[in-house]
């Protein structure tokens, strides 16, 4: 019952992820991750003979496997909005002295 909810919620991130894309809403460079991460949970659920896996590294409970894992992915994204806001930081801060420079003349 459980792999059958994970796999329809992945659908349904898959479908919103396409979704907001194809209507100009998000990105596909910031959705690639988001159809990423549903991509991989649906086959986690279509295939339960890949959460054995997490047996051979170490995990007792595939539940345990799949919370690390989803852990492990928001740290990522987490990591792509820091680099993304301090370079956003970045050019707002040279062209915000651009235009005083160029105000002054």
């Amino acid at each position: 019952m459980l792999r059958i909810l994970f796999g329809a919620l992945m659908a349904v991130l898959f479908v919103f992820s396409l979704r907001s894309v194809l209507r100009g809403t998000l990105e596909l460079r910031d959705a690639f991750i988001w159809i990423l991460l549903s991509v991989g949970g649906l086959a986690l659920a279509l295939f339960p003979g890949l959460m054995h896996l997490a047996q051979l590294l170490g995990f007792r409970v595939e539940s345990n496997a799949l919370l690390s894992l989803g852990i492990v992915a928001l740290l990522y994204l987490n990591f792509l909005q820091a680099n993304l806001i301090a370079r956003l930081r970045r050019d707002q801060r040279s062209l915000a002295q651009s235009i005083a420079i160029g105000s002054k003349k």
